[in-house]
């Protein structure tokens, strides 16, 4: 992408939406198939040279106009009407559904003017597109308060900052080191630095991994014992939170600190029998399941030293066998091994599911389950499982 240095861009697009246009917005006006003045458009297509966000799926927006008209299956959080697609969290209707997703679009503009950044890190929306609204309603590129890079992995190059920080605080700081002369230059110079050596397809991502599947990581290795540990701490934190749960089948004899699997309680010795015999078998290997009677609330493949590759062919054997299950999927690797997950996951082989696989399923990180689960010890019986979508992230290449 090249990214141009036109501030009359900026201002036009300020001039054509202004905030109490914002407010009054109809869904034909923010997303409309064909139409090329619409909110939708404008954040993708015409401001591309100022930040690019293409890529993905259209859910991105929460909601987005059809084009297909063809008859789609209500699956993976996904609703369809006849005109429209969108995200189930957001309402069960387009109506609602567009309402709430204005209503996070207003909350980001204002954080913004306000410079109140953490608050769009706690937006529901996905990071590219939010962060790219954000840019765009700031009070001022004189004095700007984020900077039109909207890739979490150039931010966090262009930051060096670790994996998985905040995005308002890698803004903050780049917006810090800028030297106070024209802002768009110094965001180019940073976009030209810092992005040529980031793969953006999934084949530029496995090219740039230093093993192939048929060789050894000569990344540090991951112990099994850490596999392990994320497994029993997710088997305990589905017991705390209300849920029975199903450890792989070959996994029942394990432990940790003592504890053998199968002997936490709640855990299923055999699987509910919700599925037909060949759709149990794929089940019965993914590494911890969340049950609730015959229904999974959630499933969880963890995968340290072996193949991504492997777990992702489960979680896409599921979802062939049993097209309308709705459930949340959860890849779960070390930070290091993040690049890899999306890469996988990105295959031609699972994005030309329908839904692709990457909209299903999501990626948390074992630093993040070790931090997070302290922080929810003493009111983790009244945690919902919507909280894993908190501390996981998107694993669409938009969203990276």
């Amino acid at each position: 992408m090249s990214m141009t240095n036109d501030y009359g861009l900026w201002q036009e697009f300020k001039r054509a939406w202004p905030v109490d246009k914002i407010k009054s917005m109809t869904l034909p006006e923010y997303t409309n198939c064909g139409r090329k003045d619409t909110f939708t458009y404008w954040i993708e297509a015409k401001l591309e040279k100022l930040g690019s966000i293409w890529g993905g799926s259209s859910f991105k927006f929460g909601i987005y106009s059809r084009d297909d008209k063809g008859e789609r299956e209500n699956v993976g959080g996904r609703f369809y009407s006849d005109s429209y697609g969108w995200m189930r969290k957001y309402g069960e209707s387009e109506k609602e559904a567009f309402e709430n997703v204005k209503l996070q679009i207003l909350e980001t503009i204002d954080a913004v003017q306000r410079n109140e950044l953490e608050r769009i890190d706690q937006v529901d929306l996905g990071d590219s597109y939010k962060w790219k609204i954000a840019f765009h309603y700031q009070n001022s590129l004189d004095k700007p308060s984020c900077i039109n890079i909207f890739r979490r992995r150039v931010l966090e190059a262009a930051s060096k900052s670790a994996p998985g920080t905040p995005i308002s605080t890698m803004q903050k700081k780049i917006v810090s080191e800028w030297d106070g002369r024209d802002f768009l230059p110094y965001a180019r110079k940073l976009w030209e630095t810092y992005s040529k050596d980031i793969p953006s397809t999934p084949e530029q991502m496995l090219e740039a991994e230093v093993y192939t599947e048929k060789e050894e990581p000569r990344e540090p290795v991951i112990s099994t014992n850490e596999h392990t540990e994320i497994q029993y701490l997710l088997l305990r934190l589905g017991v705390d939170m209300g849920f029975d749960i199903w450890a792989a089948r070959n996994d029942k004899n394990k432990q940790h600190d003592g504890v053998i699997f199968s002997d936490i309680p709640r855990i299923k010795q055999e699987l509910p029998l919700q599925f037909d015999s060949q759709t149990n078998k794929t089940i019965e290997h993914i590494d911890v399941l969340w049950l609730r009677g015959n229904s999974i609330m959630a499933a969880f493949e963890i995968e340290s030293t072996t193949s991504i590759y492997s777990g992702l062919l489960r979680m896409s054997d599921l979802i062939a066998m049993q097209p309308n299950i709705n459930i949340p999927l959860y890849l779960v690797a070390p930070d290091s091994r993040r690049d890899k997950v999306v890469a996988e996951i990105n295959r031609p082989t699972f994005s030309k599911m329908s839904p692709p696989l990457s909209e299903m399923c999501r990626f948390i990180s074992f630093s993040k389950i070790k931090e997070e689960l302290p922080k929810i010890k003493t009111i983790i019986k009244y945690v919902k499982p919507e909280y894993l979508a908190e501390i996981s992230e998107s694993c669409e290449l938009n969203d990276m």
